[in-house]
């Protein structure tokens, strides 16, 4: 039997940097073979997009059970969640910082291709038609936030009640550490 590697902080920290940057390349990879209006019959243009986006994902779900296999902390007495608690609060303030920093780096990005094109003589009209949607680079950002950011508040609450609503952690990570009310002693 083939023993796992131990994880270390650097190949949790490529795999956070893989999932998290990968994931609007893949959503402009969809974009671009959804909403291709030319005819790619004679070429193999599409195929080639179709496969490497598919590597792409095969690897974001390489690194993604990467960041799975982080061992949860023990959570065996009520008097332990605390410490979890805390924990995933600072995992989720890490991620919800990665997504807002990589939504402001778009949003950079986009306003340098913008100004270069129009340096260059474009209109704002054919800049448009160059550029791609600027959406599809923000949506997987904004989805994980949509997530990330509720959750955050939902332990955070949980935190500053010191633990005792349990409530407070359905819909959470942490929800699966909380016994069920038939099973509590």
């Amino acid at each position: 039997m083939k023993e796992e590697k131990t994880l270390d902080r650097d190949d949790l920290n490529v795999a956070q940097r893989f999932v998290c940057h990968i994931g609007p390349v893949i959503s402009a990879l969809k974009g671009i073979t959804e909403e291709l209006e030319l005819d790619f019959d004679d070429d193999d243009s599409t195929l080639k997009i179709n496969e490497f986006q598919k590597w792409l994902e095969s690897e974001v779900e390489r690194h993604q059970s990467t960041l799975d296999r982080v061992p949860s902390p023990g959570i065996g007495q009520p008097h332990d969640l605390i410490p979890a608690a805390v924990a995933r609060v600072e995992k989720l303030k890490n991620e919800i910082f990665l997504h807002d920093w990589a939504v402001e780096n778009l949003a950079k990005i986009h306003c340098t291709n913008v100004e270069l094109l129009m340096h260059k003589g474009f209109s704002l009209f054919e800049i448009n038609g160059i550029l791609p949607d600027e959406g599809i680079h923000y949506t997987p950002h904004f989805d994980e936030l949509r997530v990330l950011k509720p959750e955050l508040e939902k332990i955070e609450a949980f935190i500053a009640g010191d633990g005792e609503d349990f409530s407070l952690l359905d819909g959470t990570k942490l929800a699966c550490f909380v016994q069920a009310p038939e099973f509590a002693e």
